[in-house]
């Protein structure tokens, strides 16, 4: 028997010419994502706190999974941005 997952991979683009993408979640995880995606539109990436807070409250009613993706995604431009370096 095989089955079939769907991944889906959520993608920012900002004005500064930075992405942030994030490649995994299921189909609930997508549905969260596009009821709060239109908002974040034009909104300054590097406001993280508050677009988390924001996200946060549009999902009050649900378990919140859609939040990680796109703070993963906010995470990669602000990086960029600031030229933070990962050591590990």
């Amino acid at each position: 028997m095989t089955t079939e997952q769907k991944l889906f991979a959520p993608r920012i683009h900002t004005d500064e010419e930075t992405s942030g993408e994030y490649i995994g979640g299921n189909s609930p995880t997508a549905a969260q994502i596009s009821t709060f995606a239109n908002y974040l539109t034009n909104k300054y990436h590097l406001e993280r706190e508050r677009r988390w807070i924001e996200s946060e409250r549009a999902l009050i009613k649900y378990d919140r999974m859609g939040i990680d993706p796109i703070d993963i995604d906010l995470w990669n431009p602000a990086g960029n941005q600031l030229t933070f370096v990962r050591h590990g």
